[in-house]
């Protein structure tokens, strides 16, 4: 016995028909899954091949940030040491993969780098119309970023602030990308 589904007048399935085209969905997202999955691994091996091809310990001979490598030694803390020893890295891998596709290092000013009593340190990188900053507590969970900016013409300036907790080279990367759109 054959059962007919009538969904549209002008269109009618049998029951065996309509078994068949799930079990062809069933079948088509089973291989949609396991392509996905290949993709995503061969993403996760390129995406960690490309980071070692660019990622450095600190180079104090990187223009940007050679005065704020020298100055980590003023740091006591540890914890706020690797806090900026990590931003510095995070910058100077992404300037050094930009680097590729821009002429950078003669027109960037340095990072420079304060330690207060407190061991608080704050890594600021001023331009002529704006300003990043990184406030690098002892406690990582209260550290966060800033980032100033001026509009001389319309005599107006805004600041934004966030935590630097989760997806910091996310973050530091695209206020790397700001920098480099807007120098």
């Amino acid at each position: 016995m054959i059962m007919s589904i009538s969904i549209n007048p002008s269109i009618s399935l049998s029951a065996q028909q309509t078994t068949n085209t799930i079990s062809d969905v069933s079948e088509q997202a089973k291989d949609y899954n396991a392509s996905a999955k290949i993709i995503r691994q061969q993403i996760d091996t390129y995406s960690s091949l490309f980071e070692s091809a660019y990622s450095a310990p600190i180079t104090e001979g990187l223009d940007v940030i050679r005065d704020a490598a020298k100055a980590i030694a003023l740091i006591e803390n540890g914890s706020v040491k690797s806090q900026v020893i990590q931003v510095l890295e995070l910058i100077q891998n992404r300037l050094t993969w930009l680097s590729r596709f821009y002429e950078l290092f003669n027109r960037l000013p340095k990072i420079l780098l304060s330690v207060s009593d407190d061991q608080t340190s704050l890594l600021e990188w001023n331009f002529e119309n704006f300003r990043i900053g990184f406030t690098l507590e002892p406690k990582k969970e209260e550290s966060h970023y800033y980032l100033v900016s001026q509009d001389k013409q319309m005599g107006t300036f805004s600041a934004s602030s966030a935590k630097l907790e989760n997806e910091e080279r996310d973050k530091i990367n695209a206020l790397v990308d700001y920098v480099i759109g807007n120098t």
